[in-house]
């Protein structure tokens, strides 16, 4: 979708998007035309069929509920790939650690490792690097920034 950039009679602004207009200036204000409303309408209907829904002119919530739908069936649906485990095997912990200036700093959990994720918690530094290694149940933290920095990390554990 985009705007009708190519409907000169959808009377969009320089910048090619909808005015009001300026009636002291002599701009007149945006149409919509049956082209582009058509449009509209029809990738928002698809999106409320594709979240198994019916169309429905007075229900304000179909579109909302067909996107959560199809977030909540794409998590339930999608099988795990290339692992071994299934999810009631694993617990997550989540942390924060205080992590010094160009070094690495040492996590241990009490069993091995799946899968972890780091970031920084803050927007100070974000042209640095921060990331984690694992191996077995020792989560390995750099942060690559110039001070010490809080990192978060998301662990999956066995």
């Amino acid at each position: 979708m985009d705007y009708p950039t190519n409907d000169a009679s959808a009377r969009l602004g320089t910048d090619g998007k909808f005015t009001d207009g300026d009636a002291l200036q002599g701009i007149p204000p945006s149409r919509d035309g049956a082209d582009f409303m058509n449009a509209v309408y029809d990738e928002i209907i698809a999106m409320i069929v594709a979240g198994a829904g019916t169309p429905n002119t007075t229900n304000r919530t179909q579109l909302r509920d067909a996107i959560l739908q199809r977030i909540n069936s794409a998590m339930v649906t999608r099988a795990p790939t290339n692992h071994t485990h299934a999810a009631s095997e694993s617990k997550v912990i989540t942390g924060i650690a205080l992590v010094a200036s160009n070094s690495i700093d040492v996590v241990s959990f009490s069993s091995n490792i799946l899968g972890a994720v780091v970031c920084f918690n803050s927007t100070d530094n974000l042209e640095t690097a921060c990331g984690c290694t694992w191996s077995g149940n020792t989560l390995s933290l750099r942060n690559s920034s110039g001070s010490a920095t809080n990192l978060t990390y998301i662990v999956v554990l066995s």
